[in-house]
């Protein structure tokens, strides 16, 4: 079985990359696991550091210049690890270039990780939803961030996770207000812990 994990493999902090490798190790028990390597440039920014977007001091220059150097450093460090442990697939920088790829594998999991967080993902939570892409679709541990999301967002959802075969989501309560205003159409929820707490013995990494 030929599986795409589709998260934030971009994210330069600990908790998404360990999320992200947790997850890949377990699920490559159960067959061929890639890690869909989605870089939309809007999302990917959001970790560099703009040293001279306006008139500065001199100290903030330097104050920010040692800023990118040290997030410089982290990048490498972080995709050096990524790189070595896990198979990614070649780079993707579109909807369209991503669409194409998803219909590689033999099932696609979104998550875990705040990818379904509009507050984060803006117009790319439809990417992240696979909204009208003709592949196996699942979620695991999925995020929303918030409860309270607009109208708009709302049937985005609505249309997205009825193509689900399965979903699961990381907060509890994101189970009841998805069902409730998805009037029933979407019934495989769940909620699953994040994927960093399990190991590929299936215990807890704490263990």
């Amino acid at each position: 079985m030929k599986i795409g994990i589709l998260t934030f493999n971009w994210a330069l902090n600990y908790g998404a990359v360990l999320q992200m490798y947790a997850e890949y190790k377990y699920l490559s028990r159960k067959g061929e696991v890639f890690v869909i390597n989605y870089v939309p440039d809007y999302l990917a920014n959001l970790y560099n550091p703009r040293i001279f977007s306006r008139p500065l001091t001199l100290k903030a220059v330097i104050g920010r210049t040692v800023t990118k150097v040290f997030w410089n450093k982290l990048r490498r460090k972080f995709r050096e690890f990524i790189f070595n442990n896990m198979v990614l697939t070649e780079e993707l920088n579109d909807s369209q270039q991503l669409a194409q790829k998803a219909k590689d594998f033999d099932l696609v999991i979104v998550g875990s990780d705040q990818v379904w967080n509009y507050e984060i993902t803006k117009d790319y939570l439809k990417d992240y939803l696979l909204l009208g892409v003709g592949c196996n679709k699942a979620s695991y541990a999925a995020s929303l961030g918030r409860n309270e999301i607009s109208a708009e967002v709302l049937e985005l959802f609505k249309r997205a996770l009825s193509e689900f075969n399965f979903v699961s989501v990381r907060e509890m309560e994101s189970i009841g207000y998805l069902k409730k205003y998805t009037r029933g159409k979407i019934t495989n929820f769940a909620w699953i812990l994040s994927s960093c707490l399990a190991s590929r013995n299936g215990k807890v990494w704490l263990d």
